[in-house]
């Protein structure tokens, strides 16, 4: 339907009511560009882009649904090259700005990719800098620091994601999230060591999120 989509090849998508699937895909190449992607039949716009400072190019795509020669269906399975170039519209980099990304996650918490992969999106992104900010764990930090060289800065980082008493173990409560940058621990953690993420920051007043900042002074 318009609003969303219950099914995939005819099968049911579990608790499908729960989200809001938007019938529309994002992801990122690698530095040198490549991407690729399978599409159901039917007519898309391609928009390609790469930060601020680049043109944006969007080009229409019709993915084929094609017969066998018995009559039954097939899709198109060959698929299509397009080949982009883009324009740089400014160089920011002389003006003395540099650009970056404050948060993002691994799949040490929620996220999907692993710190290479960030990494190697940040630089088709063109950007300058970026923070590896997982919920409540720093298990990344120490291979994303690696990505750091003259032309990238790699922030390690946490996003400290608190609970509370009557709610324990749930992601989104407590007393809020904040992200800490430049940190290779778990400032403020009550449980440090919990295996369950969501856990290690159950807070009983605004006086324990002090704490924390407190503590990632310290650290500098």
């Amino acid at each position: 339907s318009i609003d969303g989509v219950s099914e995939e090849y005819g099968i049911p998508v579990p608790e499908a009511n729960k989200f809001q699937r938007q019938l529309f895909h994002s992801d990122y190449s690698d530095e040198r560009g490549w991407y690729h992607v399978t599409a159901f039949p039917g007519e898309y716009i391609l928009r390609i882009s790469k930060g601020p400072e680049w043109e944006i190019v969007e080009i229409p795509i019709m993915v084929e649904e094609m017969n066998r020669p018995d009559g039954t269906p097939y899709r198109e399975l060959d698929g299509q090259r397009h080949d982009i170039t883009l324009r740089r519209l400014y160089n920011l980099q002389k003006f003395g700005w540099y650009p970056g990304d404050t948060h993002h996650h691994s799949f040490h918490s929620d996220g999907r990719n692993t710190p290479g992969q960030i990494y190697h999106s940040a630089l088709a992104s063109d950007l300058s800098w970026c923070a590896l900010t997982d919920h409540n764990t720093v298990a990344g930090n120490e291979i994303w620091s690696e990505y750091t060289s003259k032309k990238f800065l790699a922030v390690p980082g946490v996003e400290i994601t608190t609970g509370n008493r009557e709610e324990a173990n749930a992601m989104h409560k407590g007393w809020g999230h904040q992200n800490v940058l430049g940190t290779m621990g778990l400032p403020g953690a009550k449980d440090p060591d919990n295996p369950i993420l969501w856990d290690r920051y159950i807070y009983d007043t605004w006086e324990d999120v002090q704490q924390g900042i407190d503590e990632a002074h310290d650290e500098g």
